[in-house]
């Protein structure tokens, strides 16, 4: 289960879009990359240049290099140009 909004916005001339992606703790990695896959290959989110999507993946992405399913995670948004940042 993955809980998401989506608006565009005209910044500059040109259409952004922010996305907001919620998905619950006791939800599994792979599931969660599943579906985020979904998203951010449906055609209608292809035409955007600049996207940039935010909010509470519930996963521990310090567990990169010993846990798979967040590696595949990260490699997902790598792949669409999306870079993760925490703060």
């Amino acid at each position: 289960m993955i809980e998401c909004q989506f608006i565009d916005i005209l910044l500059d001339g040109k259409y952004v879009l922010i996305g907001t992606i919620y998905c619950p703790p006791n939800n599994k990695n792979e599931d969660f990359s599943r579906e985020l896959e979904k998203i951010l290959t449906c055609n209608v989110l292809q035409k955007y240049k600049r996207m940039f999507p935010a909010g509470d993946f519930n996963i521990d992405s310090l567990k990169v290099d010993s846990h798979q399913p967040i590696r595949q995670f990260l490699d997902l948004l790598i792949s669409h140009y999306l870079l993760p940042t925490m703060e």
